[in-house]
């Protein structure tokens, strides 16, 4: 060979290697653009790519942030710089890794790396083997995890396990005895360390964990303590343990980082890391082993992504409110855990059936239907309400939310499935509320008008007794009147219950003895007998006693004509006390809650949705007011009332009433008689026979008295009065006055004439405010319609003594 191909061949030997070298340097400036550095950019961790040679050949902001250096101060430079010399031997070994990338089963591996300024981080290395360009050149994806709260606890730890060997003694029990008498000095860290923290004996009995490893696993902390570490693995990670143990933990003392799965109490695997220490006795025996333990699902998910380079995982978690399902060729491919809560049927149970079985028979076509539309690509509604069936067959309302999604590369399903069984009992209080007080307004009207003809009838016939002679066979009849009238009064009570705002005259009593009264006068000569369970110590409740009465009595007549064969009423009363609603509109704090019983007929499940509906009755002869005027009672005392029941076995109603603040009981009133007295009074009142009668009672109990038709009369007569010093020591009001001044507008301009004016509010309306708030408007006093004599001349009596003090 001539020299002249000498150089020939030469000349094409430089080429070649330029051309290798232009190849790599083309290669390194275009990998910004390549999926690899998307994926490095987007990462949560911190990263660096590196190729077999160890260069930097990226970085993502998670590490610059965590090194202190800007992007072109790394690009280009060895991983080795960025190294502390006290682990770079160390690192050097190991970093043999890059060179034997092929089979892709790399050790996790801690260092320290220098900080710009010169400091040291100890990090762990997770590296990831990647094909650049679809071709041979491997680069290596190092995902960097600050450890240096880990290594401060695991030094803490250390140096609480070199103590331990003092206390730890040789059996079981009084290794646990020790670490509880030495809970001082490390609970803090045990307790609230977001690492899983265990402690098992040379059998692998778990002696000890803390809150956090048991929350990992879904276990409790004294199931786990009656485990061994092998329960919680597979077959395979036990003989790995195992060797761990022997080839690392009993001869150095400690163990690597090593990664291993745990079985979740679900049966669902879960990733962890762990690093064991031993503990010795005294004499240097080894007497038991613990281990820091961490969940890397979320790095094991990020891994597989970042190896697979999809997301179809992305959207299905495990943890939230909401059930996730995928549907794919009508099968269920995919659910949560949610799910399993939700039916009541394990995962393996679930996974692979027809998805369709778990929807209730009438929602079949429409959920059917919807689905193979979206699939056909039609759009339809994503959001609808179903009932899924349940494992022991019973029913539980969801809300859908549905989408078509791509998974594993065909077309399927994905279902948001969100429990609203709690939203549905409160819509459900809502309707009966929204009925009952549609009729407030016409109830309160009524009932107006309606007590303003009782009290001209309960007046006039005081009036008549009053003057009929003594024996008079005509009293007895008046008598019967006066009761019929009184129970006249009852009804007018219950439309009353049905007006928005019902004023309620609360006191504080004890509702055991209301209970066992008003049960026994209801129930006396019925066939029908009664239990009581009602316990000493029950708490009190503050409540209007006659309208509780009413609700317990007409809770009793129900009973009792259920069970038209006889038998047994239980009437129970407890203390409870609510933390969660549970569906139920009530507030968090303490109730009493009463149960009333029966053995009767029991109630249909079409007619139990309707039953405290107003005019709702089953009954030939009912009225269906009964039961509607119970629930606005219960209601208005910020209460709750709610029924169970069962065809041929019977219904409950349960009461949910407020307990006292106040633990003391109000004193029994005496009872009512007429009480005589002095004094002029004037009488305000629009109803001509409301007003005779009661200026003629009042005038037979001794007072002088004068009337007035509305509020202009009421002020002239006033005036007039004062103008010759026979001012009027009360004033009786009533609030509406049709076409003229009410009692409102009149108190107003008394007290302008008069600052010491005494008035009362009388009114058969008694949802107005001024019944309940009357010193707010100027009243000193109230008294409502329909009254008979004695509740009259009490509280005039009372009045008229007040402004003589």
């Amino acid at each position: 060979m001539n020299i002249f191909a000498l150089y020939s061949l030469f000349g094409g030997i430089v080429a070649f290697m330029l051309g290798m070298l232009a190849y790599e340097r083309i290669l390194k400036n275009t990998l910004k653009s390549t999926l690899l550095q998307d994926i490095i950019d987007n990462m949560s961790e911190a990263a660096i790519l590196v190729s077999p040679e160890q260069e930097i050949l990226s970085v993502n902001q998670a590490i610059l942030e965590l090194l202190e250096f800007e992007e072109d101060e790394l690009i280009g430079r060895s991983l080795k710089d960025i190294i502390a010399e006290e682990t770079e031997s160390y690192i050097k070994d190991e970093i043999v890794f890059v060179e034997s990338m092929s089979t892709n089963n790399l050790n996790t591996l801690e260092t320290l790396f220098l900080t710009k300024k010169g400091e040291n981080i100890p990090v762990s290395l997770s590296p990831s083997v990647m094909h650049a360009n679809r071709g041979d050149i491997k680069h290596t994806v190092l995902l960097v995890r600050d450890i240096t709260e880990q290594k401060k606890m695991e030094e803490k730890i250390r140096n609480y396990s070199e103590n331990l060997e003092k206390i730890v003694e040789e059996t079981k029990q009084k290794i646990l005895e020790e670490l509880r008498a030495s809970e001082a000095r490390y609970r803090g860290l045990y307790d609230y360390s977001i690492d899983g923290i265990v402690f098992f004996d040379k059998k692998s009995n778990i002696l000890e964990c803390n809150q956090a490893f048991a929350n990992m696993l879904g276990y409790t902390k004294e199931v786990l303590n009656t485990l061994s570490m092998n329960e919680l693995l597979t077959n395979r990670w036990t003989t790995m343990v195992k060797e761990i143990i022997k080839g690392q933990v009993i001869p150095k003392g400690h163990s690597d980082e090593f990664e291993i799965e745990y079985k979740k109490q679900s049966g669902i695997p879960i990733p962890v890391t762990v690093r064991l220490w031993l503990i010795k006795d005294k004499e240097g025996e080894p007497i038991a082993i613990w281990g820091i333990v961490r969940d890397i699902t979320e790095r094991k998910l990020a891994a597989k992504s970042l190896k697979e380079s999809e997301e179809k995982y992305a959207n299905l978690v495990e943890k939230g409110n909401d059930g996730i399902i995928i549907i794919q060729d009508g099968l269920l491919r995919f659910a949560n855990s949610k799910i399993v809560e939700l039916t009541g049927f394990s995962l393996e149970e679930a996974i692979g059936k027809s998805f369709i079985d778990f929807v209730a028979p009438e929602y079949k076509g429409i959920v059917m239907d919807r689905y193979r539309r979206r699939l056909s690509g039609e759009r339809v509604s994503s959001r609808y309400e179903i009932d899924i069936l349940t494992k022991d067959g019973s029913r539980t309302p969801v809300e859908i939310s549905a989408s078509l999604i791509d998974y594993e590369g065909r077309p399927a399903n994905m279902a948001m499935i969100r429990d609203i069984i709690d939203r549905k009992l409160i819509e459900e209080e809502l309707q009966k509320v929204e009925k009952i007080e549609s009729l407030s307004l016409l109830a309160g009207g009524i009932a107006h008008d309606f007590n303003n003809f009782l009290t001209a009838i309960l007046n006039n016939i005081s009036l008549a007794k009053l003057y009929a002679e003594f024996g008079d066979k005509v009293i007895e009849r008046l008598t019967e009147a006066e009761k019929a009238s009184m129970r006249a009064k009852e009804l007018t009570q219950q439309l009353l219950e049905f007006s928005k705002g019902k004023t309620t005259f609360k006191k504080t009593i004890s509702i055991g003895e209301l209970l066992k009264e008003t049960v026994n006068f209801t129930l006396s000569g019925s066939s029908v007998w009664r239990e009581f369970y009602i316990p000493e110590n029950l708490w009190l409740v503050e409540v209007d006693e006659s309208q509780i009465n009413q609700v317990i009595q007409n809770l009793v007549i129900n009973a009792e004509q259920a069970m038209t064969e006889g038998g047994i009423i239980e009437v129970r009363a407890e203390n409870v006390t609510i933390e969660s609603s549970n569906g139920m509109p009530l507030q968090t704090g303490n109730y009493v809650k009463i149960s009333i019983k029966d053995q009767g007929i029991g109630i249909s499940k079409e007619h139990l949705t309707k039953i405290f509906d107003p005019y709702f009755t089953t009954k030939e002869t009912g009225s269906g007011l009964g039961l509607a005027t119970s629930y606005s009672i219960i209601k208005n005392h910020d209460g709750y009332i709610n029924v169970e029941s069962e065809l041929g076995i019977g219904t409950t109603f349960s009461i949910y009433l407020p307990a006292a603040k106040e633990r003391i009981l109000e004193k029994k009133e005496a009872e009512k008689t007429p009480i005589a007295g002095s004094g002029n009074i004037l009488v305000m009142d629009d109803e001509d026979v409301v007003r005779e009668a009661v200026g003629e009672i009042l005038t037979h109990l001794g007072y002088q008295v004068e009337l007035a038709k509305n509020g202009e009369e009421a002020i002239a007569l006033y005036k007039a009065a004062q103008s010759v010093g026979q001012s009027f020591d009360l004033v009786i009001m009533d609030l509406t006055i049709r076409g003229g001044m009410g009692g409102k507008e009149t108190i107003k301009k008394l007290l302008e004439i008069d600052p010491n004016v005494k008035a009362l509010v009388s009114s058969g309306y008694s949802t107005d405010p001024a019944m309940s708030n009357f010193k707010k408007y100027g009243f000193c006093g109230v008294v409502a319609k329909p009254y008979n004599i004695e509740e009259l001349s009490e509280t005039v009596h009372e009045m008229i003594e007040k402004t003589d003090e």
